[in-house]
Order: C-alpha cells, then structure tokens, then sequence
C-alpha cells in the first residue's frame, strides 16, 4: 500500500472514530435528564455557574439552606450579595467538594454551613448523588465528590460516562429533552434560593413532640416524610428510578436504608459521626486557609429530629474553634416564624414569608458581626440583583396565578 492510500486510511479512520465520538455524546446529551418542568433539584448545581463571582456569602448545605433563607431579602435589606450551594440531602463531603470548587470562581467573606446534614455519615442513595453531582463541572473536585459519594451499586465509569446510566431513557423521552437540549438552565430558583409560596400549617405535636429541639419522634417523621417530599421526591426519581433501569425501589424511589429503618427503632442517639465531623474540620480548615469566617447555622425545621446531643456537639465545637454558630429553633418565637403560615410542608421547610424572616435575621447578624459592606450603590452589583429580584418576582406571580387557578402549587 503507498504512502497517500496509508494516509487516506488513517484519515478515514480518524474521522470515523470523531463521529462515533460525537454521535455518542449527542445522544448522552439526550438521555441525561435535563431536571427541568417537574424535575427541579437536580438543575441547582448547574445554575451556580452563571452567577458565579463575587458574593460576600456563600451558603453550602441540603434543603435547610435553601428553602429556608432567602438571598432577595438579604440583598434589599442589608445589601449582601449572596447564593446558596444546595441540594436536596446534600451530604457533608458534597458541601465539602461544591464549597472548594466555588472558591475556584470567587472568594467570599463568609461561608455559612447548615449543621444537620452531618447527621449523615456515609454515602446514602444515588438518586440523591445524583441530583447533587451530575450538574457540575468535570474538575479534580468533580471526581473527588464522586468517589466520596458513590454507594457500593455505583460506578465511576457510570459518572464519567452517563450515558451507561441513563441509556434507558431513549425510550422514555419527553419533549422537555429536547427543549432544554442545549440549554439546560430552566430557571427555578432564586441565587439558589428554592421559593414556595403556599402554606400548610404545623401543629404541635403533629411529627409526635411537643417543643420545638430535641423532642420529636424520627420514627414518626421518617415513616411520614409529609406531603411536598412524597410528591416532589417520585417527581425527581422519574428520569432514573426504576422505571428507567430496574435499579431503584419499586416505586420509583430508593427503599428505606437499614440505617434509617435502625434509626426508627430506637430513641437512642449518639454523638455526630467520625466521617461527617472530619468533613466538617475539611471545611473549617479551607475557610481558615482562604481568609473565610465560617458560619454555622440550623434552620428551624421540626423534623428531621435535631437532637440535643448533637446540639451539644455543634455548641463545644465552635467554642472549641472559634466559630459562630445560630440555631434557629431557639429563634422562632423572637424572629416570629408562625407555624400556621410561615410553612409550606407542615413546618419541614419554610415557606416564602418563613424564608424572608429567617434571612432578614441572618442578615442582620451577618451585618452586625462581620461587617459586610452594604452594596446597594454598587451600580452593577444592583442592576444583577434587580434582575435577581426579576426572576423572583416572576416566580411569585406564576405559583400564585396556580394557587388560584388550582389551588395548589404545580410546577415548583
């Protein structure tokens, strides 16, 4: 064979294999779930991209952060520019990993942590993995928070290549694959801030307590997730739950972990995990090394369970470091969350008129104690925020024109 047909040969060979190569990845790009319409948690890390630079605060943590506090409030009350990292059981290594990568992009003057969600100290389901990892960036940080995260079904080769995962999707698209195809940034939060707007009251006593810390029953609030976690949470399983591969529980979400099933029968406690409490120190020791006051907070949430030990732990710890630490459900009653109206999910999650107070509580101190600059008059940093507050406003009107026409909220 001469030498042109051996370079014709090469060439034809290169130029097949670039096909299959992008063929393979337009069809990847189609099966991945785009976690748009009805499929919103999974959209959360990839919309940090787009407004990343420049915040005064960052908030990492699971759906204590971001549904209880809203950055809009800190923003026209106290001119803090902000966004929350958060997913939903965002684990302590993921905070960990999004918190390292965020700092790649800027450097904040406070990081705020949520504590509850060192309650978990080993890798929990992939369907919560997932909706956490897959919206970032392929970095070092990237294939640490995976390998941190994966459970023992789980693959890297799955993570690296998702079309492994996702393959039997092809069967099950929908026309929200091919909407958001190239542009998967389906707006649904707000600097990370998840709104709801209707209500649904708490009751004492309703999660099996009667205070406010340290005295409900896990073992009712975790045989009872309540109504937005049961519905919301099959709506986020559909791209990937059993219906897709046959992996996942029978009704499209992951079957009780023995953990959980063990933490159900019985009221003993011990101290926050080895694991998630290293973690933890990882966090402290990045802030301390880039110059960032490290806050830690605890939404007012009645359930999960917040024990008083683990309490106990979080006050000896930031004694021990230095740290300044909020727990917001010895606040309810000074800030004035009213359980019959500030709730959308009968007192899990706040709802906007909750989130608006425990932020303007936040704000406050965060002004006060750290000494944030107030921003207002920053012509660019306000004409961002306006549009911020655009989206909000936006949000608002389309859950309240649903309450009206449905009396429910529909697509959030």
């Amino acid at each position: 064979m001469s030498a042109f047909m051996k370079r014709k040969a090469c060439i034809q060979k290169a130029v097949t294999a670039i096909l299959v190569v992008c063929l393979l990845a337009g069809l990847q790009r189609l099966v991945v779930p785009k976690y748009a319409e009805n499929l919103l948690e999974g959209g959360f890390t990839n919309a940090y991209y787009s407004e990343a630079g420049g915040h005064q605060v960052l908030m990492v943590g699971d759906c204590e952060l971001y549904e209880n506090f809203d950055p809009v409030t800190l923003w026209e009350n106290y001119g803090i520019d902000s966004y929350i990292r958060g997913n939903a059981q965002q684990l302590p290594w993921q905070s960990y990993y999004l918190l390292k990568e965020a700092l790649r992009y800027e450097t904040p003057k406070v990081a705020v942590f949520n504590v509850l969600e060192l309650k978990y100290n080993e890798p929990q389901k992939e369907e919560y993995n997932r909706l956490t990892i897959d919206g970032m960036k392929w970095s070092i940080d990237k294939w640490n928070i995976i390998r941190a995260s994966m459970t023992e079904e789980e693959s890297m080769m799955e993570y690296i290549f998702p079309i492994l995962r996702y393959h039997a999707r092809i069967m099950q698209l929908t026309k929200e694959d091919l909407e958001y195809y190239w542009n998967n940034e389906a707006k649904h939060t707000v600097a990370g801030y998840y709104m709801r707007i209707d209500a649904s009251p708490y009751e004492i006593g309703q999660w099996g307590g009667e205070n406010y810390v340290g005295t409900y029953s896990d073992e009712h609030a975790l045989a009872n997730p309540g109504p937005k976690n049961e519905k919301r949470e099959a709506q986020a399983a559909e791209g990937w739950s059993a219906e897709a591969d046959g992996n996942s529980a029978a009704e499209g979400w992951p079957a009780e972990t023995e953990a959980e099933a063990e933490s159900r029968q019985t009221d003993k406690v011990g101290p926050l995990g080895e694991h998630a409490m290293h973690y933890l120190d990882l966090i402290r020791e990045l802030c301390e090394e880039k110059g960032i006051r490290l806050l830690l907070v605890k939404a007012p949430s009645v359930s999960p369970i917040w024990y008083e030990e683990w309490e106990d732990q979080i006050v000896a710890y930031a004694k021990q470091y230095g740290l300044d630490y909020i727990n917001f459900l010895y606040l309810v009653d000074e800030i004035g969350i009213d359980f019959s109206a500030d709730t959308y999910d009968e007192g899990l999650h706040m709802n906007y008129s909750g989130a608006v107070k425990c932020a303007d509580y936040l704000g406050g101190y965060l002004a006060e104690h750290y000494k944030l600059e107030d921003r207002r008059k920053d012509p660019s940093v306000s004409a961002k925020w306006q549009k911020i507050k655009e989206t909000r406003n936006l949000i608002y009107k389309t859950q309240q024109k649903e309450l009206e026409e449905n009396g429910e909220v529909v697509s959030y």
